[in-house]
């Protein structure tokens, strides 16, 4: 989680917004037009639909980023250590 934190303070979270706002539109358009193409709307499994996928969304696109950054700082530590002729990871 600690993880988490600090790739989302180094610009990961801009990257989050931008990442899922097409996705996160075009999603929300077709749950509100599969709705009413389907007929009878009921409100409740609208709304229900739409929370849970956004939801889910956003986990989705939170564990991509990590996942993303993750490698790209193991690189920028072996560069940086390479250059320093030096450890920095403690073993």
């Amino acid at each position: 989680m600690r993880k988490l934190r600090k790739v989302f303070r180094k610009g990961g979270i801009h990257r989050f917004f931008i990442n899922t706002l097409f996705d996160s539109t075009f999603m929300l358009l077709g749950i509100v037009v599969g709705s009413a193409v389907a007929g009878e709307v009921r409100l409740h499994p609208v709304i229900s639909t739409i929370v849970t996928s956004s939801l889910a969304l956003g986990i989705s696109t939170r564990v991509s980023i990590y996942e993303v950054e993750s490698p790209g700082q193991e690189i920028g530590i072996a560069k940086l250590e390479k250059a320093m002729f030096e450890n920095l990871r403690g073993h």
